[in-house]
């Protein structure tokens, strides 16, 4: 817990230095350590709830016209396993209710001595779940069902029958896999460094995590975060993502001056 000059707690990652500057320090979604600094307690934490999506912002411009652009909205909108993402299909898409149904996941592995895509169960039973979707998160799956059917015209017969419905594919109109994706996020991490050598490499799962992270902060209920994410339990999701609310333990504590 850091603490002020006076010596009063402040809070997980925050402190104030010899100039009377308050600081906080976080590690953001995508595993990078930074510091913001300001004159008040209040203003310092604003900038961390600001700065904690600066990247996800970054990654929004280099990466819009990326071919798995997509999948990333969609992946930071639901919070979905990458498994989860691979095995999605159009059958799951409702857009009249603007959910989608998580069911199965899709994945590529070593088998008999040669690489196979198989359907897997969801990893536990709660995965199984229905996902409302943000009107971001819509128009990435309308724009994915037109790229889809631009995919199609071009590669009819490259599609097995078991996977020709799938939201996600690559170019040839095969099941795409974590490898290819964590590839294209490659490339965009390259162009975030030119500009910013800081930047770190970072995997399809940290869509998750930040969803997760934001969901919590923005006032979320945990039980409903548990329920989103498919976690077996509550204790999990409260020990991997309620720690961010830590920062936030004095502004909710001045509510209950107003009762």
């Amino acid at each position: 817990m850091g603490k002020s000059l006076n010596g009063k707690e402040l809070g997980k990652g925050l402190s104030q230095r010899k100039d009377g500057l308050y600081q906080g320090r976080f590690v953001n979604s995508f595993g990078k350590k930074q510091t913001v600094y300001a004159k008040t307690l209040n203003e310092v934490r604003q900038k961390l709830r600001n700065e904690q999506y600066e990247d996800e912002k970054a990654l929004n411009v280099v990466a819009k016209d990326t071919f798995y652009y997509n999948l990333y909205v969609v992946a930071i909108d639901t919070g979905m396993r990458i498994g989860e993402l691979m095995g999605l299909q159009w059958s799951d898409v409702d857009f009249e209710k603007k959910v989608v149904h998580v069911r199965r996941s899709l994945c590529y592995f070593r088998k008999d001595g040669k690489y196979v895509f198989e359907w897997h169960d969801t990893k536990t039973h709660n995965s199984k779940r229905t996902i409302p979707l943000t009107t971001r998160a819509m128009e990435a799956l309308k724009k994915q069902r037109v790229r889809g059917q631009e995919i199609l015209l071009k590669n009819a017969q490259t599609a097995q029958d078991e996977y020709k419905n799938l939201v996600f594919v690559t170019r040839n109109n095969r099941p795409t896999q974590q490898f290819i994706v964590q590839e294209c996020m490659d490339v965009t991490t390259r162009r975030i460094q030119k500009e910013h050598p800081e930047f770190e490499r970072f995997s399809p799962h940290c869509f998750r995590h930040t969803f997760a992270t934001r969901a919590i902060e923005n006032g979320m209920q945990p039980k409903s975060v548990q329920k989103l994410l498919g976690h077996g339990s509550l204790q999990l999701t409260m020990d991997l993502y309620c720690h961010v609310t830590d920062d936030t333990l004095f502004d909710e504590m001045r509510k209950m001056e107003a009762v």
